[in-house]
């Protein structure tokens, strides 16, 4: 597992081995504040993204780890984004989600690599796709 937050390329993050961890907020751990608000957003996300559908997320920072899945129907595990987005009062929001894996790469292409100044307004959609639904952002 990786323990570097902020050098991981975004691009072959899922090639990745689970636990590597990408994070836009430098972190200095003797700065409990900012290393806090980090460890909250790793540890234990403030919302979830999809109860955010068709509302406004504004995000300055990301946090993006690689997860393990088992498909519960055929036990077999794959890796997947578990992004998590922060906005500048600190608040998290968490989806294992591709679609809003590829949102924020693109948002990077776009806009440069976070921390976002201002912050960055993701509207949340929920995209159908062949077996279910996707999450993803439009930018305004």
């Amino acid at each position: 597992m990786s323990t570097e937050l902020a050098t991981v390329n975004v691009n072959t993050m899922l090639t990745q081995d689970p636990g590597t961890t990408f994070c836009s907020i430098e972190i200095d751990p003797t700065d409990r504040k900012t290393a806090a608000k980090v460890y909250d957003a790793l540890n234990n996300p403030t919302h979830a993204v999809a109860d955010y559908i068709n509302k406004t997320i504004p995000v300055q920072n990301v946090l993006i780890e690689i997860a393990e899945i088992m498909n519960e129907d055929t036990g077999e595990v794959t890796h997947a984004p578990r992004v998590v987005l922060i906005d500048k009062a600190g608040e998290s929001y968490q989806a294992v989600s591709i679609g809003m894996f590829n949102a924020v790469k693109n948002a990077f292409r776009c806009f440069g690599n976070a921390p976002w100044e201002p912050e960055l307004m993701f509207d949340i959609k929920q995209k159908p796709v062949k077996n279910g639904s996707m999450l993803t952002a439009n930018v305004h």
